[in-house]
This record gives structure tokens, C-alpha cells and sequence, in this order.
């Protein structure tokens, strides 16, 4: 079956699960670069994929297109402490996504977690308000991002 959503749609309102191969137009990806942060080498393609879905819906097929081994050792793996390496970027994604329609859950836990990055990115307090799209979701997940914080410490 085919379904035309976007990309954010397609995991949190659809409900699906899983990696998924994609496929761009080459002149549609070329306008969305990938943001670029000193002293970081990784940013979740999910930023990308959320702004090119602010302009356009993609055409999503239930079919194999690609097959994947995964490594022990690989990204997926690893992929906590990476984005606690680069964290930067990660809290770039936890704000846009801030720009989708949420539920009051998804709300004060992805706020939680963009507080989590900042911190992790030594951002100050005034900065992490400042830029924040959803300043009264921050406020009320202060104490669950606080305590994200101070978990992740331990894992840097």
C-alpha cells in the first residue's frame, strides 16, 4: 500500500517502526544541506529529512528497496554516544521538532531531551531559552531534562 506523508509523520502519528530506504530528488535534497557544527562530525539526517517535509511529502512505498547488514561495531550500535559526542546537532533536531504538532507527552519529553544536548553542548541557560521554539515546554520539562543531564554526565 502507498502513503503520502512526511517523514515525522510516517513514525509518530502512523506508527511505523524500523529503518527505511529513501530515495531524494537530487535537486530537492541539494537545497537542504546538512547543518554543520565546530568540533562535531555527525548530525542526525532526521534534521534534513524534517525541513525538506516542511515544503514536501514523500511518496512512501511498502516494498524491500535495499538490504542492510548491520555491524556489531557499527552506528547503530554506537549511536547514543555519538550523539552525546556531538551534541550540537542533536539539540538542533530536538528543537525543530518542536515545529511539528505534538502531543502534550511528546511536548515535555522532547523538550527534556533538547535540554539534555544543550547542556551536553555547554550551552547556557539564556541561549537554551532563547532559541527554544517551544519556550513553555522547556519550562515544564526542566525537571526530566535536569534529570537526563545528569544521567548522561555519567556516559561522557
Amino acid at each position: 500500500k502507498e502513503m503520502v506523508s512526511t517523514q515525522f509523520d510516517i513514525y509518530n502519528k502512523h506508527g511505523v517502526k524500523g529503518d527505511k530506504g529513501l530515495m531524494f530528488r537530487t535537486e530537492i535534497l541539494k537545497k537542504y544541506p546538512f547543518p554543520v557544527f565546530e568540533g562535531e562530525k555527525f548530525t542526525t539526517e532526521a534534521v534534513v529529512y524534517n525541513r525538506i517535509c516542511q515544503k514536501y511529502k514523500m511518496l512512501y512505498v511498502n516494498e524491500k528497496i535495499e538490504i542492510k547488514e548491520y555491524q556489531e561495531d557499527g552506528l547503530t550500535a554506537k549511536y547514543n554516544n555519538l550523539l552525546l559526542r556531538n551534541p550540537k546537532g542533536q539539540a538542533l533536531y530536538h528543537n525543530e521538532i518542536n515545529l511539528q504538532t505534538l502531543t502534550f507527552k511528546q511536548k515535555i519529553l522532547n523538550n527534556a531531551v533538547y535540554y539534555k544536548f544543550c547542556k551536553v553542548a555547554g550551552y547556557r541557560f539564556s541561549k537554551i531559552y532563547k532559541e527554544c521554539y517551544n519556550k513553555m515546554g522547556l519550562i515544564i520539562s526542566l525537571p526530566v531534562g535536569m534529570y537526563m543531564y545528569w544521567k548522561a554526565k555519567k556516559d561522557l
